[in-house]
């Protein structure tokens, strides 16, 4: 009985091969100047789409809500969070106010610049949001160093600190000052000395000495860029615009300053250089590899050579394609040209090899290439179809990002297809394929096939017995849903992120509830604020400090105290060089002995520290007035503006909701009047469980809540959906592929069977391994079957087409079997040094499929066909 595949193909692929043969000088040319000119057109037009809010489709209910959120909030939504952090409170808040002065300038760069602290209401009324037991110890700090402070408003020098600090030693245990202040003042004064010796750039925190604020070192400024979406770089002119204005303002570590960005702006930029690292490293290392393995299996350089040109045409006519149909790559879709390598080159193997062996029996070239047609191209285009129908079952579903890669690559396995029965018999028509393989070559695999034969029904129980308990264990599998683990965590932006997750106070996944009236939000947030997971809830209303009249009646008492040293501040006089001279060295003389045994001092370590830090001093700048107007400026610089702060905060009024700045007001008061309650977690909800309690009890209480972890876990729930239902879709067109073209239920089990021991051995060793499905590594589950199933195809396929008695692991399939394998291990693996995880996540794990893939096909399928007596002898050419 004749090969009973799909009908004519056989003779019409072995026509056309014939046709092109005869004009293959003309094919090669006409090819190739298509080709240059499809360059152009791509580098032309081809965009990248880094908008990362388009990976889904917009039509989903929560995607609908979150973006009704953001327009009635447009500062909620893309912005750059700049993370300063400064050796001193004194130099951070410096560092913001100029950061967030100069920025504000730049209307061409940002569309708002937001720092909360540098607005006069909080010099005035930030007290009032203090907690009151916490403003309650800063009162009675104060207090305290009302003697300190009122001799230094007066002489804000060298001399009248070093005078203040003589008279408290004298004063010994008199002194409330000396017993609670001291040693802080001397190891604050030792440490300022020692860094002027070692040239660093350290001024005294008074602020660190008074309000004990020893982690007020931080601040944060909000800005929304002007994003170009057009651009490779949407922020990168705001990026780059930051650091540099940073420089110019020599906030930098140097200067004890240190300047990072974080948020979804900043991310997406640093993750699109990533991805682009990556996928270049990856393509380059993809490319080397398969055509090493390529040169080792083909031992032709000709064949080579013909096989790595005729799939570099395909790759810029897929790019090509992708330019006029879709017009940009995705953050996923960017990725298509390893997978297009590691395809594509499995064609010009299959053909190439058949080829290599056809030639080598028959010396007519447009004879051998016709009986290579007839041999392998029904099963090229068979897998080709299978693994078009992989990727294009991503088309169907919500995840638009997956969607457009699925569009790409599945025209793409087409498009190598028609390359390599084209171009590739074209180039072999001109210059051959060199020594290649025969059948009286495979002593090792038909004494492996015997083998295998031999045990094929041991080998067929055992992996039913081993597919069953991989398929069990796969049970244990989990989806990861957090977007943060994907990315590459050395960049700047995910590094301050994850870090600032630690910190309860910053977390950077919130719910956000929306309200019609300030009374509707106040009431449910009391109902939100006794759930267990939640920490805090703020909104409008929680801009109205709470407790105001007795947070004003601890202000009033302070004030009593300091506001008479306060106004008495006059600056001072300036002091002379003598003047500092002297009062230098009688302080080191008093300190000297007040640390002798017997002395108010001795105990003190500080103490010792300080009297061996001005030793130190003196005998490396010689006390020179200069080197003593230095020590000034460094002990006393950051006093002037305490002191004024406090004359400000000294003057707190009852705040009302109209009284807080409108800045404020608009981050929960929309325009329409609808009122934002933004719901803080009071676990760490990048682990997964978490996230899914924090989302639960929120929306038990307010079901169209939204925000952050809402988008995250529904998006996972969507993208897990879409992986399904590709999947299966995938599983049902593979199926019709399969009895399309084998027209036998029992060819397509032959087929399928192997391919489900490897997908369970695949996920049974994800859960061994603890590597979880994520967003991007879930187009494995589809692309499995695609790609899987173009093994068993082609050696099902050649051992109906063999002569009874003649083993197919004889012929050329299996050898171009394996050698598809371990290119498409290369292309794949090759992913793997991509410092973007979800990349690398993709390579792993189809590194792990194909492996699993590649044993089954080679060793269990032989197996299952032996035992079942395939092909039937009707069934044999």
């Amino acid at each position: 009985m004749r090969n009973p595949v799909i009908w004519p193909l056989g003779p019409l692929l072995a026509r056309w091969v014939i046709a092109i043969q005869a004009h293959a000088l003309a094919v090669v040319l006409t090819a190739f100047a298509a080709t240059i000119a499809l360059v152009a057109y791509t580098v032309g037009n081809l965009g990248i789409n880094t908008d990362t809010t388009s990976m889904l489709s917009p039509e989903l209910p929560f995607l609908k809500t979150y973006q009704d959120y953001k327009n009635a909030f447009p500062r909620s939504g893309n912005v750059i969070t700049i993370v300063i952090d400064g050796d001193s409170p004194e130099r951070a808040e410096a560092a913001a106010m100029g950061l967030s002065g100069a920025l504000a300038q730049r209307r061409d760069l940002f569309d708002s610049v937001f720092y909360a602290r540098g607005l006069p209401f909080f010099s005035r009324n930030g007290l009032l949001y203090q907690d009151i037991d916490k403003l309650r110890e800063l009162s009675r700090r104060l207090v305290e160093t009302q003697f300190l402070l009122s001799t230094l408003a007066q002489n804000p020098n060298l001399a009248g600190l070093f005078d203040v600090l003589g008279l408290a030693i004298e004063k010994g245990g008199e002194s409330k000052f000396m017993a609670a202040r001291l040693d802080p003042l001397l190891a604050a004064m030792a440490k300022t000395a020692n860094a002027q010796v070692a040239n660093q750039t350290d001024v005294m925190s008074w602020r660190k000495l008074m309000f004990n604020a020893t982690d007020d070192t931080r601040r944060f400024i909000q800005v929304r860029p002007n994003l170009q979406f057009s651009a490779l770089q949407p922020a990168g002119n705001a990026i780059e615009g930051i650091r540099r204005i940073s420089r110019e303002l020599s906030l930098v570590p140097e200067k004890g300053v240190r300047v990072r960005l974080t948020g979804s702006p900043a991310m997406a930029h640093e993750e699109l250089n990533s991805v682009r690292r990556g996928a270049k490293l990856a393509g380059i290392i993809s490319f080397v590899l398969v055509a090493a393995i390529v040169l080792i299996g083909m031992r032709s350089f000709r064949l080579v050579l013909a096989t790595l040109a005729t799939l570099l045409v395909g790759l810029i006519w897929t790019a090509a394609f992708a330019t006029a149909v879709i017009g940009h790559l995705n953050l996923m879709s960017v990725a298509f040209a390893v997978l297009f390598i590691g395809l594509g080159v499995d064609f010009g193997i299959h053909f190439g090899l058949k080829a290599q062996e056809e030639f080598s029996r028959d010396k007519d070239r447009a004879r051998a290439l016709r009986n290579t047609a007839e041999a392998v191209g029904v099963a090229m285009i068979a897998s080709a179809c299978a693994a078009a129908a992989g990727f294009f079952a991503f088309v169907p579903t919500e995840y638009t990002g997956l969607s457009e890669l699925g569009i790409i690559s599945g025209f793409g396995v087409l498009i190598a297809l028609v390359a390599n029965l084209t171009i590739l018999p074209a180039i072999l028509s001109l210059i051959g394929t060199g020594s290649g393989w025969t059948y009286e070559k495979a002593g090792v695999a038909l004494a492996a096939t015997k083998l295998i034969h031999n045990h094929s029904r041991s080998l067929v129980v055992g992996s039913a017995v081993l597919g069953v308990a991989a398929l069990f264990l796969s049970q244990h599998l989990r989806f990861d849903y957090d977007p943060m683990r994907l990315r590459d965590p050395g960049t700047e932006s995910v590094a301050t992120a994850i870090e600032l997750t630690r910190d309860n106070d910053r977390p950077v996944y919130t719910i956000d509830v929306l309200r019609s009236s300030i009374a509707d939000a106040d009431l449910l947030s009391r109902r939100l604020e006794e759930l267990k997971v939640v920490d805090r809830v703020v909104t409008l209303s929680s801009l109205v400090p709470r407790d105001q009249a007795a947070k004003l009646d601890i202000i009033a008492d302070t004030s009593l105290f300091l506001t008479p040293v306060l106004l008495a501040s006059t600056g001072g006089k300036p002091v002379s060089p003598e003047a500092r001279q002297e009062a230098f060295e009688k302080i080191r003389s008093k300190i000297k002995a007040g640390i002798q045994p017997g002395q108010v001092l001795a105990m003190s370590a500080e103490a010792h520290r300080l009297a061996a830090a001005l030793d130190r001093f003196a005998a490396a700048t010689g006390s020179s007035p200069a080197a003593l107007a230095e020590m000034e400026r460094r002990l006393l610089a950051n006093l002037p503006p305490l002191l004024s702060s406090l004359r400000a905060a000294m003057e707190a009024e009852t705040v009302k909701l109209d009284d807080v700045p409108v800045e404020l007001r608009e981050l929960y008061l929309a325009t329409d009047g609808r009122v934002r309650i933004e719901v803080f977690p009071a676990e760490r909800v990048t682990e997964i469980a978490a996230l899914q309690r924090f989302v639960a009890a929120v929306r038990s209480v307010a079901a169209e809540a939204t925000g952050a972890p809402v988008v995250i876990f529904e998006t996972g729930n969507a993208v897990a959906a879409a992986m399904v239902q590709a999947s299966v879709t995938a599983f049902a067109v593979l199926a019709l592929v399969l009895l399309a073209f084998l027209r036998s239920v029992t060819g397509a089990f032959l087929v399928l069977a192997p391919l489900a021991l490897a997908g369970g051995l695949t996920g049974s060793t994800m859960v061994a391994l603890s590597l979880p499905f994520n967003f991007a590594n879930v187009i494995v589950l589809p692309l499995l079957l695609g790609l899987g199933a173009a093994s068993g195809i082609h050696l099902v396929m050649r051992a109906r087409g063999m002569r009874a008695g003649r083993p197919v692991m004889g012929e050329t399939t299996p050898r171009a079997v394996l050698l598809s394998a371990l290119t498409t291990i290369g292309s794949f693996g090759s992913l793997i040094v991509s410092s973007h995880r979800g990349t690398a996540s993709i390579g792993a794990l189809l590194t792990i499929a194909i492996v699993f893939t590649l044993v089954s096909t080679l060793l269990v399928l032989p197996a299952l066909m032996h035992w079942v007596s395939w092909p039937r002898p009707n069934q044999t050419a």
